[in-house]
This record gives structure tokens, sequence and C-alpha cells, in this order.
């Protein structure tokens, strides 16, 4: 995955910015710094990458704190892991904007954003906006599930293995070297994402106590089961016996009585059944008087019919002579339509022909003459362009591009290190401009001492006037207030005017005041002590205020004038910049101009230009023979179209040929067979008039022939239509008087009352028949009811005597029938309470067997889960992830090594297999194993790099071109960061990876020429970036 430009607008602290790392200098640097202040908005950029990849971002994903938190602006609550509340203060909108080119060669936009309610700063927040836009196919995704899915596609990776392999986080892998193996098991769990094993742990250890609960549960059933004894069984058997006896005798009785009562309804019942069939009978001789009149009405209609028979017949006599030739005139018809039928198929065969020979000639044929034509180009292209392939090759080889890049390289290095000396340069100027800033702010401190230790002289004056007025005011308060409560308070009653004043010896020449003039004339004493007071803490509170001022002022001036004496920074900037001048060949700092650095940059530049060019030369020699190779490939898909192309040709034209031969065999086929039924028809006309019509028009014969057969069809029709009638209704009449007679027999003495009413003819057979049935049934009901009704006389007169009676059956036998009942269903009761006391016996006797059953099996299922239980679960699944993980460890350990080898010839990690134990072999204390939390700051920090790289390397296959280091560099300096700062730029070498170094160490300012600056300006909220 390559980025390309990312856009940030009102984003946490950012306010406006655009990054884009497709254009110099970032496109041309193998390592960049993203340098600011703390809190200005450094890590906000990573933010915002994944953002507007992944609709998240590390600093929300990881926090561990729960619950919302209020939004100021809105007087609403969110939550605290809610990514939104990264929008900046005070603003109505913001999004994060990143063009980028996937894994998979598609350039993308992705977009994040979210605004407040009609974008006003105290709207409530709406719901955040995020797309992707494929813009080579101009296609916008704005689904979560569809935009997860295509980045998934473009870049190989999720939002946590982007984090581990794209963004190394601050402090993470120091914090692991330094922490405990329960610490170190859920750092692994995070940055390798082997929280799976954690899973499954759980899931061994939860499967295991659901068995063991399953085998509790059914220990607990097993006891739960209590059986009757032997003894309990056959007592409850003999009960159920006694039971069942006595209600036989029961059922016995009420089953006499039961009958006695049904043979009285039956006697009831077949007495009233004899006296309705006889009324039956009476209405049925009326209805076989109107079936007489109507068979008479039948008879007289047959007659008629004889005579339209006889009438018919003579009229089919004329067609004597054609009998036969009509007879089989539908095949005769079927055959000369053949024949037709096959003249018209003949006809389409040849105009099939025709239209063939036109097609090959007017299409197919110019087809194949412009397909070889075009077969003969695309050959000749194809052998220019393959030499012109190999010529191009040839002439890319001279180049030694190889070279150039080796080249170009070393170039950039010399401009990246005179820029590193304008940056030093820079620097040393800053130290003294720096400097004399602290010593100019000295002496401004010094001289606001003096003024304020003045002024604290100048008011002492105004003091003591101040505390003198507050003594006398305090003093007259004083007497005053004692006077008028124990004196004037005593006498006042006892004065009156004219008297003499004990005090003044005055005379009293009117009223003395009153209590509340008194009360007055103090309170207005007491208002000028309080104001004295005042005035004397007002000044107090001054002289206080300029003490702490002083006082501070003189801590202050300590503390700058140490630190102007400590300050080396001048010294050691001139002593940078000296080493790199001479590094350089430039005699002396003082020396070095920014012009001169300039030349010499542009030198370098206009150097790595000419480079270029021939670079870009190369380049475009290999673009040219990729273009070729690209073209090649085309012609040949071409030239392998056209040759299908000819061959389909080819094809199409065997295709109509053949077709052709086989249109000739089916018109001579068809003209012969049509030929042969001709002869065959006109030898069977042969002598009858039908011959002319098929000489001259096979269409007349047809229809002439098809009209005659109609005509006598339909006469022979109409003849054999009487003939059946005639001989229905004859054998109709025979049937009704077999049926009248059967009817006569039936019922003796039926009147012979002739009647006007008749019968409806649609099926009088079935009339009749229903009818001499419906006769016969009756009188046989009639016969048998009086039959069953002398047995049952007799029944009843035996059921009486059976049960005890004399005459007739006593009023209360219903209700002794209802309390015998009553008396079997409590019997009933007993007998099933008891005989579900044995089944449930029985059935908990199995259900034992098979609880004891399925406890055994239980118990070999627990015992399966018991071992895996024992070897990796546990309630928090940490057994089986410390397994897991302490083999990631130590493959991870390994690829640490390889860089360590690049950062320090001094230390390699060691790790005890199966353990989270890291130790360090120093090389220089005679390869001696000691812990790694023993190790230096700066050393402990480049062990952590090592293991960050190694991590980075894991999700290699679905790289990002930039990674991302959010380290304490503050740790390293001199020769360890140059080899830091070196290993990271052979690491764009090795994987072709850029290195974003987010740090705000000044020391990388100077080693990193390539910068993204982002800047805070005193106390404003809003952050600005700059890139140089």
């Amino acid at each position: 995955m390559k980025l390309i430009r990312l856009t940030i607008h009102n984003m946490a602290s950012i306010g406006d910015a655009i990054i884009d790392f497709s254009a110099k200098p970032l496109a041309d640097s193998e390592v960049f710094l993203i340098s600011g202040k703390t809190g200005a908005g450094k890590s906000t950029i990573l933010d915002c990458i994944c953002l507007a990849l992944f609709a998240s971002a590390p600093r929300f994903r990881n926090t561990r704190i729960n619950g919302a938190a209020s939004d100021n602006s809105a007087n609403e609550q969110i939550n605290v892991n809610d990514p939104r509340q990264i929008l900046r203060r005070n603003t109505g909108e913001g999004f994060t904007l990143l063009e980028f080119r996937g894994n998979n060669d598609v350039n993308y936009i992705a977009r994040w954003s979210v605004q407040r309610a009609r974008k006003k700063i105290n709207g409530k927040l709406q719901k955040k906006n995020w797309t992707l836009e494929n813009t080579d196919k101009k296609i916008t995704l704005t689904k979560d599930a569809e935009i997860q899915q295509e980045i998934a596609a473009a870049i190989g990776l999720d939002f946590n293995q982007f984090c581990r392999t794209v963004m190394l986080a601050q402090g993470e892998f120091t914090r692991f070297l330094n922490s405990n193996d329960s610490d170190k098991s859920e750092i692994l769990s995070k940055i390798t994402g082997t929280d799976i094993y954690s899973r499954i742990g759980i899931r061994i250890f939860e499967r295991f106590k659901a068995e063991e609960s399953t085998l509790n549960t059914l220990k607990i059933k097993t006891d739960g089961i209590t059986l009757l004894s032997d003894e309990e069984i056959n007592e409850k058997n003999l009960e159920l016996s006694a039971i069942s006896n006595a209600n036989s005798t029961l059922q016995k009785r009420i089953r006499i009585e039961s009958e006695l009562l049904d043979c009285r309804k039956q006697k009831y019942t077949t007495e009233r059944e004899i006296s309705l069939l006889t009324v039956k009978i009476h209405k049925l001789e009326t209805e076989v008087k109107s079936l007489i009149v109507t068979r008479d009405m039948i008879a007289a209609e047959n007659t008629a019919v004889e005579g339209e028979l006889t009438a018919l017949e003579a009229e089919l006599e004329k067609y004597d002579n054609a009998t036969a030739l009509l007879e089989d005139a539908p095949r005769l018809i079927g055959n000369a339509e053949s024949i037709l039928k096959l003249r018209k198929e003949t006809e389409t065969e040849k105009n099939s022909i025709i239209l063939g020979n036109k097609k090959l000639e007017e299409t197919i044929f110019p087809l194949k003459k412009a397909a070889l034509q075009e077969i003969t180009v695309l050959s000749d292209r194809i052998g220019n362009t393959d030499d012109a392939i190999k010529k191009l090759t040839s002439d890319l080889l001279s180049m030694d591009l190889a070279g150039l890049r080796k080249q170009k390289e070393q170039l950039i290095s010399r401009r990246i290190e005179f820029q590193n000396l304008a940056i030093m340069i820079q620097n040393y100027r800053e130290c003294v401009k720096k400097h004399e800033i602290s010593k100019k702010e000295l002496q401004d401190k010094k001289d606001d001492l003096n003024t304020t230790v003045e002024n604290k002289e100048r008011i002492k004056v105004p003091l003591e006037i101040a505390e003198k007025k507050l003594a006398l005011y305090s003093e007259a308060y004083d007497k005053l207030f004692a006077s008028s409560e124990k004196i004037l308070g005593s006498i006042r009653g006892a004065l009156n005017e004219g008297d003499t004043c004990p005090v003044c010896r005055q005379i009293i020449t009117k009223a003395l005041p009153s209590e509340d003039d008194i009360k007055s004339i103090i309170g207005e004493h007491k208002e000028n002590l309080d104001k004295a007071a005042a005035e004397r803490n007002s000044i107090r509170d001054e002289i206080a205020g300029l003490d702490a001022k002083i006082k501070s002022l003189a801590d202050y001036i300590n503390t700058l004038e140490n630190k102007l004496k400590k300050d080396s920074s001048v010294t050691d900037s001139r002593q940078k910049a000296d080493s790199k001048c001479k590094e350089l060949g430039i005699d002396g700092t003082e020396k070095v101009t920014d012009a001169l650095i300039e030349r010499k940059v542009s030198e370098t530049i206009a150097m790595i230009d000419r480079t270029d060019k021939t670079l870009r030369a190369g380049e475009k020699v290999e673009n040219e023979i990729h273009s070729r190779n690209k073209s090649l490939k085309a012609l040949w898909e071409e030239y392998q179209k056209k040759k299908d192309s000819l061959n389909k040709i080819e094809i199409d034209i065997q295709n109509i040929k053949t077709q052709e031969t086989v249109s000739r065999n089916r018109i001579n086929k068809n003209c012969k067979t049509a030929d042969d039924m001709a002869i065959q028809i006109i030898a069977e006309i042969e002598g009858s008039r039908y011959v002319d019509f098929f000489k001259q028009d096979i269409s007349v014969f047809i229809e002439r022939l098809k009209y005659d057969h109609g005509s006598y069809s339909e006469l022979l029709k109409r003849i054999v239509n009487l003939r059946n009638t005639m001989c229905i209704r004859k054998n109709d009449l025979e049937n009704l008087d077999r049926i009248i007679t059967s009817i006569k027999i039936k019922l003796q003495g039926l009147s012979e009352d002739s009647i006007s009413v008749t019968v409806k003819q649609g099926d009088i057979h079935k009339y009749a028949t229903d009818l001499l049935m419906t006769i016969s049934s009756t009188t046989q009901q009639i016969d048998d009811a009086k039959a069953r009704l002398g047995a049952i006389t007799a029944e009843y007169a035996r059921l009486l005597s059976a049960a005890g009676y004399d005459d007739a059956i006593p009023d209360d036998i219903e209700a002794n029938i209802l309390k015998l009942e009553q008396q079997i269903r409590d019997n009933d009761i007993k007998y099933g309470a008891v005989n579900s006391l044995l089944k449930s016996n029985s059935e908990q006797s199995k259900k034992l067997d098979s609880l004891i059953k399925e406890y055994e099996e239980q118990n070999k299922v627990l015992e399966k889960w018991k071992i895996l239980y024992e070897i990796f679960g546990d309630s928090e699944g940490k057994k089986f992830r410390k397994i897991a993980q302490s083999y990631i460890l130590a493959e991870l350990i390994d690829a640490a090594n390889h860089y360590m080898k690049n950062l320090s010839d001094r230390y390699r990690l060691r790790i005890e297999p199966g353990t989270f134990v890291i130790l360090v072999e120093d090389s220089w204390q005679g390869y001696t194993l000691r812990s790694a939390s023993t190790i230096s700051g700066g050393e402990s920090f480049l062990v952590s790099l090592s293991l960050a790289l190694a991590l980075s390397d894991i999700g290699s296959d679905f790289s990002v071109d930039i990674l991302f280091i959010d380290e304490g560099f503050g740790s390293l300096s001199g020769d360890a960061l140059q080899m830091a700062v070196s290993t990271l730029r052979l690491l764009h070498s090795r994987s072709g990876r850029k290195v974003g170094i987010i740090s705000h160490v000044d020391e990388l300012r100077e080693r990193i020429p390539t910068q993204i600056n982002v800047i805070r300006e005193g106390e404003s909220t809003q952050s600005m970036i700059t890139i140089s």
C-alpha cells in the first residue's frame, strides 16, 4: 500500500493541513520527522490515517475507560471511546481524507467526516459519514460492510494488524521489557494478536466445567430416584384385582337394566316406523299412475320416428356408386395433403440452397479474405515489436541503472549533510540568540526588582499614618461605647430638664437624647473605625504583594543566573557545527554563510538532477520495454482471436456446403415420394368424377372430396342416430312394461283411475327403476319392521323377568343406572391411581438403568476433557495463551537480533524456551547473560526498537510504504542516535519502506532534515502543519 496524500480539517488540535507523501521533500526521504511540542497534535496525523481507513483510531480503540462524558458544545453524553469526539472544539464540521494506492494496484480516496447539527458549533453531534471511492472505476462505496470488505482487499490488513505493523506505539516495547510475565502476556496479546489462544483456553475450561456439571447433574438425578419394594408391588396388584371384580358385578347389573331401557325404546320406534312406511306407500301409488301415462306418450313418439327414418334411407340410396370412395375419403385427403406438403418443403429447400450460396459469395468469402489479410499484418507487427524490444533491452543494459541509482543515493546523502549543516548553523545562531535573550531578560528582572523595592519603601509612611489614625479611632470608640453602656444607661432615667449633669456640671435645658439617638452616635464612630481599619489593611496587603513579588523576582533571577552559568548550548552547537564543517571540508563555522550552503546544495541538486535525467531516460526505456511487451502481448492475443475467427469462418463454409448436400437429398426424396403417392391416388379414383379435379388442382380435389364426404357422413350419422333412438325407445318401452308389471304385483289392489300428470322423460328408465326399487324397499321395510316388532316384544318380556320386574319398568331405573356407573367411576379412579403408581415405578426403574449408563458414558467424556483442561484450560485462558506466546516471542526475539546487529554490536537478546524471561547477552562482559530490565535507558530503547521493527516485518506481505514510530528517541544521543537513524535508513533500502519518526527531540531535528512540523502558537487551540 502506498500513501499519497492526507488532508485534515478540524481534527483534534489541527485546523487545516495537507500532507503530500508523493511530493518532495517527503517523496525523496528515507526517514522523515514528525516534530512538535507535547500536545501539539503529532499523533493526530496517525489517528486521521486510521479514521479514513478503518473509521477508528488507536487512542479510542485502546482506551480502558468505560462510560460517557459530557459534550460541552451540545449538552449531551458521548462515549469516551467514540471517535466523533476528535472533532476540534468550537467547530461545526471536520473530516480526514486519505488518498492511497492499494496492494491491488487500485487508487482510492477514503474519507471520514463528522459534523454537528446544521454545522453549528453548539449543535448535536451527527452520525459519522464514511466513504471509499475507487478512482479508477469511479465507484463510491457508502456502506460500512462494503467499505471494510474493500479495504481488506486493498490493504490485506485489519485495524489491529495495521496498527501493529505500520504504527509502532509509544513506549509499548519498553514497558514490555520491564513487565512481569502476566503483563508480558497481556502486551503480547495486544501487539501480536494471540488472544485467540486465550479464547480457546477459556472454551476448554468452559467445556470441562459444562461436562463436569452434566456429570454432577446425572449423579443428582440418579440419587433422587426411589423405587417400590417387591412386597409393595404385590399388595398393589391384589388391590387392582379386587377393584376389577367389583366393577364386573356392577357392569353386569348396568348392562341388564340398560338393555331393558333400550328394548322399550326400540319397541316404540318400530311401531312408529311401520306407521310412516304405510303413509309412504300411498304416495308412491300416485307416482306409478303418472309413469303409466308417460309410457303411452313415448309409444306414440316412437311411431313418428319410424316415418323419418324411412325417408332418410331413401335419400342414402343416391350414393350407391361412390360409397366406397367416400368412406375412404379421409385417407385420400391425407395423402393429397401430404403431396402438397412435400412439394412445399421441396421449394423451401431450394430457396435454402440459393440463400446459402448467396451468403457464401456476398458475406463469408469476403470475411475470410479480410481475416487472412489481418493475420498477415498482425504477424508482421509482432515480428517488428519483438525486434524493437530486443534493441531496447540492449540499450537499457548499457545504461547501468543500478550504478546510477547508487550514485543518486550518495548525492542525496551529501545534500542531506549540507542541509544538516544548515540546520546546525541555524541552531547555533538560535542558541546565541536565546542566550542574549536570557541575558536581557535577567537584566529586565533585576530592574523590575529594584523598582519593586523602591515602591515598597515609598508606602511605609502612608502605613504609619494609617496605623496612628486607626489607633485614635479605636480609643475613641472604646471610650464612647463603655460610657454609653455603663454610665449613661444607669442615670439617664433620673435626669430631667433643669437638673445639673453629674458629668459636665451644666444645667440640662432640654430633654436627654433617646437610646436610639445614642446608638446612632456610636454607629457613626464604629463606621469611622472600620474605614480606618480597611485603609490600614489595604496598605498592608499592598506591601505583602510587593514582598511576594520581590521574593519571586529574586528566586527567578537566581534561577536565570544559574541557568546562564550552566548553559553550554552555544558552545555545544558551535562544536557540532565546526565538526560538520570539517567533515564537509569547509574551514570554520564563521566562514559558512547561507549563500555558501545554498550554493553547495544547489551544486549537489544539479548533479542529482543530471543523474535523475539519465535515470529518467533509463526508466523511460524501461517503461517503453514494459509498454512494448504489453503491446506484444496484446498483438499475440489479437492474432489468436483472428485465427479463431478464421477457423470459425471455415467451419461456417463447411456447414453451408454440408447443408446444401442434405437439402438436395431431401429434394430428390420428396419429389419421388410425392410422385408415387399421386400415381396411387389416381389409380384409386380412376373412373370417378374426382379424377379431373385431382389432375387440374389437388387443392380443389381436397376441398370437393371433403365437402362430399361431409354430406355423406352427416346423412349416415342422422340415420344411425334415428336407428339408435328407435332401438333405445323400444328397449325403454319393453323395460317400462316389465317394471310397471312388477310394480302392479308389488302394489296389489292398485286402482285403475287415470290421471293427467306425466313424468319428465330425461331419464325415465332410471326414474321407473328407482320407483320400483323404492316401492320394493318400502314394502320390504314394512315386513321387516313387523317381524322386528314381534321379536322386540318377546325380548322385552324376557328382560322384565330377568330384571325382577313384573309388568313394567320402575320410574327410577335411570337414576339407579347412574348410581351404579358412579360407583364404577370411583373404582376406576382408585384403579388408575394404583396402576399409575405401578407404571411410574416401572418407568423409574428403566430411567434409573438409563441414567446409570448415561453417567458412565459422561464420565468417560469428562476424563477426555480433563486431560485438555489440565494442560491448556483455565477461566482466563492464560495457560494456552502463555504456551503459544512463548514460542511466538522466541521467533520475535530471533528476528529482533537481526536489527540489533545494526543498532549495537554489544548486545544480543536471548529467551528461555517456554517462558517470558528475556535476557541480554553482553559481549563486553564475556557474553554473560543478564535480565533485559538491567540495561540503561538508551540501550533499552535500542532493544525496544529492534523488537518493534521485527514485529513490523510480520505484515510485510501486506506492507504499507511508510512505517511510523512513536517511540522515546529522547533516551538516545550521539553515536547511538545516529546508529538508530542509519538503521531506519537501511530499512528503506532493504524493504523500500520509509520511516516517519514522531518525536520532539531537538537532536533528531539536526539529524533528519525532512520534517513535518506541527506548530501551536501561544495559547491557541489550533495547530498548523508545515513541511520542510
